[in-house]
């Protein structure tokens, strides 16, 4: 094996490195796109799973479950009589 790599030119040692290197700037690229398109669908999916519905008819005993301490719900507060869905900065709550 070592006699014949040490037959290769260096055209040829080139072609091979820039052969390699393309397959894998290819396959990067794949790979990044992939993981890019999933984290694009997670945020889609938490997005839908933390968005409610608007009312005007919320009842303190009702906002009481979304404080954050159960992650599949979103976080919601009041302030003079608005609820806001806070999810999005729950870092901050």
């Amino acid at each position: 094996v070592g006699f014949a790599m040490s037959r290769l030119s260096s055209s040829q040692w080139l072609t091979g490195g820039a052969l390699v290197a393309g397959a894998y700037w290819l396959f990067k690229s794949w790979k990044d796109e992939r993981e890019m398109q999933q984290r694009i669908e997670a945020r889609r999916a938490l997005h839908k799973k933390m968005t409610l519905e608007p009312r005007d008819d919320w009842t303190l005993h009702e906002i009481a479950r979304y404080t954050g301490s159960d992650p599949e719900l979103p976080i919601l507060t009041a302030i003079d009589g608005e609820v806001y869905n806070v999810w999005r900065g729950s870092e901050w709550y």
